[in-house]
């Protein structure tokens, strides 16, 4: 979706927080956020998560409740873990860094595809500039033509892609969890690693033939 706006920005973000670094064996910073956007000086962090149909959240509220508690959760989290990696290591300055870009945003998809605010915030914010850049070549008339149609289909790509996500998570899960209760090990590393490669082949399929530039605004 990004890509599609031309909107500059880091997934999996390694670099912000790597003044952080204390373990020389370990490539990866105490901290890394899904999503960086750079903006007006600074970096705006976000974090992607899901909330599947059990959890304990939804026992809160509604559904916008839940998704909008979760996403708040989300920049405490990162506060504590910033903190606790300051209090263990003397002379590490997380907490700063994570002060210079403010808030964490909290993108969250619930167990039917809702999305949290900050998650909709972006979709208009990529669907403006996607629509900008692109509406002469769609063969709009304007681009506020272009950014409706580019608002529909962000949202529920996005949408799609995170039950998708979710149901392969759930399924993969519950296959194990039935094997271990029948007396099978837990997975091994090598185990391990090959779900790991399947869930980036699928990945990789996905956004090969479901990818934002390629979506058909007469058909979608």
């Amino acid at each position: 979706m990004l890509r599609t706006a031309k909107i500059d920005h880091t997934s999996e973000d390694i670099e912000t927080f790597s003044a952080s670094r204390t373990d020389p064996t370990n490539p990866f910073p105490p901290l890394i956020p899904d999503l960086t956007i750079p903006r007006a000086g600074t970096r705006i962090l976000h974090d992607l998560k899901f909330i599947g149909t059990g959890a304990s959240i939804f026992d809160l509220g509604g559904e916008g409740i839940a998704i909008e508690t979760r996403a708040a959760r989300v920049n405490t989290e990162y506060v504590a873990k910033a903190a606790s990696h300051d209090a263990a290591n003397r002379f590490s300055r997380t907490s700063d860094t994570l002060k210079k870009s403010g808030t964490v945003r909290g993108l969250v998809v619930g167990p039917r595809g809702e999305l949290s605010k900050d998650l909709q915030s972006l979709v208009r914010q990529a669907a403006s500039k996607a629509a900008h850049e692109n509406w002469r070549r769609l063969g709009k008339e304007s681009s506020q033509l272009a950014r409706a149609d580019y608002l529909r289909i962000f949202t529920k790509k996005l949408a799609i892609a995170g039950i998708r996500a979710q149901a392969s998570w759930l399924a993969g899960r519950y296959e194990q969890a039935i094997a271990q209760m029948a007396g099978a090990a837990a997975p091994d590393k090598r185990a391990r690693d090959q779900d790991r490669r399947a869930r980036h082949e699928s990945e990789e399929y996905w956004s090969a033939n479901a990818g934002f530039a390629r979506a058909d605004f007469r058909t979608q």
